[in-house]
This record gives structure tokens, sequence and C-alpha cells, in this order.
């Protein structure tokens, strides 16, 4: 049963290895740049591309993960439409944004390649979202509590796009009889959906809100740091990628956010003394019997 044909035919429950038909993306896009390249999909009977179609995926999923905590945040249908609206767009543009930046120099000569770096989300929703969350009465820890699991959300759909398009592909491992192709983009997507629902089940087990993005910059970025060792990208910055010092600066802010706020807060909340009865007022909780 064909599921969708983007140019080579993936059938459902069997995704067919396109990794002899790479594209060389990395080596016209600087710093391994997601390209964003237009890889034609066949969804019967309608026609699209792979990086449209995932981001509408990825926007929709979005969109269940907040309708699932809709009582928690006490967001009603209408609400969650428009924020799961917000967060794509604010998502998307740091993408774009990133990508841009990334290729400062070729954007003043005006060859700039386009492309799609995507921990541009990862920092500009954070930015952003907190007063876009104000419109819908939810605190900046709510509303990034609520972003934290649908940004993985994205990311993983979109990787998917990524390994359709043959872009942000991982290095060939040489054996002696035989060649070995890594996948980072799904092993990235399968890892993604797993930080989901460890977000999720620590976020009902949080005391208080705030620690749901900060814990995901941790996660996602451990992730991506080693993944970046398999991905066709320069090591140029003390051997290290752009994305694993993107990694790195994700982390170092989740852990500086427990550090100096969230554990202090805390400790502040539990550390309140509880107020000692003296044996008239035990005598009153207690219907004016002692025991």
């Amino acid at each position: 049963m064909w599921l969708f044909t983007p140019k080579c035919n993936f059938f459902f429950g069997d995704i067919i290895d396109i990794a002899a038909k790479r594209l060389t993306v990395n080596e016209r896009l600087p710093g391994g740049i997601c390209s964003g390249i237009k890889q034609e999909v066949n969804l019967l009977p309608f026609r699209t591309y792979s990086s449209p179609l995932m981001f509408a995926v990825g926007t929709l999923f979005m969109g269940v993960l907040i309708w699932v905590r809709r009582d928690k945040y006490h967001l009603k249908l209408w609400q969650i439409i428009l924020f799961t609206i917000a967060l794509a767009a604010v998502g998307y543009a740091g993408v774009r944004l990133l990508a841009i930046l990334e290729q400062f120099k070729a954007l003043i000569q005006g060859d700039i390649a386009g492309g799609m770096s995507f921990y541009g989300s990862v920092f500009l929703i954070p930015l952003l979202m907190p007063l876009i969350g104000k419109l819908f009465k939810l605190k900046p820890s709510e509303t990034l509590d609520l972003c934290a699991p649908c940004v993985l959300a994205i990311l993983a759909c979109m990787r998917v796009s990524c390994y359709a398009t043959g872009c942000c592909g991982g290095i060939v491992i040489y054996l002696p009889e035989k060649e070995f192709a890594t996948h980072p983009q799904l092993i990235e997507c399968a890892a993604d959906l797993v930080l989901i629902a460890i977000l999720l089940r620590k976020e009902k087990k949080d005391r208080k809100a705030g620690a749901g993005y900060p814990r995901m910059l941790i996660y996602y970025g451990i992730l991506r740091f080693f993944l970046e060792f398999i991905r066709e990208t320069p090591k140029d910055i003390l051997f290290l990628s752009r994305g694993q010092i993107y990694a790195l600066i994700g982390v170092l802010v989740g852990i500086l956010f427990f550090k100096l706020f969230y554990n202090k807060k805390i400790k502040r909340n539990t550390g309140k003394k509880t107020p000692r009865h003296d044996g008239k007022n035990h005598k009153k909780h207690n219907g004016g019997k002692s025991r």
C-alpha cells in the first residue's frame, strides 16, 4: 500500500533507505544548515512538498499536545488553536532568522542560499512566547512549560522531512566488507518522541511551573551534541559544529536556570515554617477535646 512517494517509494510501515541518493547540500550551505529543499511528495490525490507537509503535521502534533493538557492550563478550544498557530509562526521565524544570521556574509553580498537552522526556534520561542502567553492569561513559566514538548514535536516531524530530502545526513561507516550509513535525522526523530514522553511525565510531578523548558534545553542539547558527531556538518569551531555550540549554550542556560532560579524557588516555598499548635489551639482543632 502506497503511503507517499518523494521520488522514491515509501511503503506503509517500511521506509526505503535513500542514503545512496543523498544530496550534498552541506557542501553548499555553511555550517550544515538544513537546505529546506522542496522534495516533491505525492499524497494521493494531492501533491505537495515534504517540508510544508511535515511542518503542517508538526503543527497538528503541537495542537494535540496542548489539547491533552488543556485542563491544566485552563485553555478553551479557540485558545488552543490560536496559541498553536502563534507557536508555529514564532518557531518558523526563529528557524529562518538563525539561518540568515549564519549566512550573514552571504547576505551582505546578496548571495544567500536560504535554508533553515532548527535551533533558531529553540532560542526564539522562550523570548517571544511568554509575551504572547499573557494574551491567554498564562504566566511566563506556564507558557514555556506548555511550549517545551511542542518544540520537540515539530522538530521530530521536520527531521522526517530532512531525511526525505537528504539533508542533515550522517556519515558513512566503512567496515571491512560492508558500508554502514548512519541516519541522525531518524535517530533524532525517535529520540525527540521519547523526550516528549519524559517531559510530559515530569510535568505531572513538578511542584512548581517553570521547569519544563530548561529541562527540554538540557535534554535536547545533550542529544544534539552527540548526534552532531555522526552528522555531515563542518567541525570548524574548536573541532565542534555550530549545532554542538548551540547545544552547549542550551544546556548551560538550562542548568543555570535550575541553579539560580527554580531550585531556590522550591526551597523558598518548602522552607516556610508551618504554624505550631499550642495546647489551646490543639483543643480547638479537635473539637475542644485533647488526646
